[in-house]
C-alpha cells in the first residue's frame, strides 16, 4: 500500500504530535473507493457545529466529501453536503482513523455472506467505538455497503 507522508514545517496550529504522525506514518494514499488522501497538506478553517476550527483536509470520501482533521481536538470529521450538513465524527484520533482505513483495506474484498460486515464492525468498534455511533456516519455507511454485498469478492469456503 502506498502512503502519503507530509514534510516540512507544520501548518499554524497543528499539534506537533499530529504533524509527526502525518510525516512519519502518513495516510494510506487510497483505500478501496472510500478514501483518497490529499497529496499535500491542505490547511483550512471549517465550521464544526457552532465553532470554527483550524485543521487540515486529509482527503475525500467516495462522495467527494472532505475528511477533516480538527487541530483543537485532533479528531477526524466527515464534512458532508447531504442531510443536515452537520459534521459527523469519523474517528476520535488520527491513529484510529489510519488504523480503521488499514483494517478495511487489509480485508478487502469482503465475502458476500450474511454476516460479511460483522467481523469488520467488531474490529472497527475495537479501534474506536465512537466511529460507529452515528447511523449516517462514515464507517456505518461503509459497513452498510459491505452488508449488502458492495466491495465483495468470492465467498470463502
Amino acid at each position: 500500500m502506498d502512503f502519503v507522508r507530509y514534510s516540512g514545517s507544520p501548518p499554524s496550529g497543528c499539534p506537533p504530535r499530529v504533524w509527526e504522525e502525518l510525516c512519519d506514518t502518513g495516510l494510506p494514499a487510497r483505500v478501496i473507493t472510500i478514501f483518497v488522501a490529499q497529496p499535500q497538506p491542505s490547511p483550512a478553517a471549517r465550521q464544526l457545529g457552532d465553532r470554527e476550527v483550524d485543521g487540515i483536509v486529509l482527503g475525500h470520501s467516495r462522495e467527494e466529501d472532505e475528511l477533516f482533521l480538527d487541530f483543537t481536538a485532533a479528531q477526524v470529521w466527515l464534512l458532508h453536503t447531504w442531510g443536515s450538513g452537520q459534521p459527523i465524527l469519523v474517528n476520535r484520533t488520527l491513529p484510529a482513523f489510519v488504523a480503521s482505513l488499514l483494517a478495511a483495506d487489509e480485508r478487502y474484498p469482503f465475502p458476500a455472506t450474511e454476516d460479511s460486515d460483522q467481523e469488520l464492525r467488531e474490529l472497527l468498534a475495537g479501534i474506536d467505538e465512537a466511529a460507529l455511533d452515528d447511523p449516517d456516519g462514515f464507517w456505518r455507511a461503509f459497513l452498510d455497503d459491505v452488508a449488502v454485498g458492495d466491495y465483495s469478492g468470492p465467498a470463502s469456503p
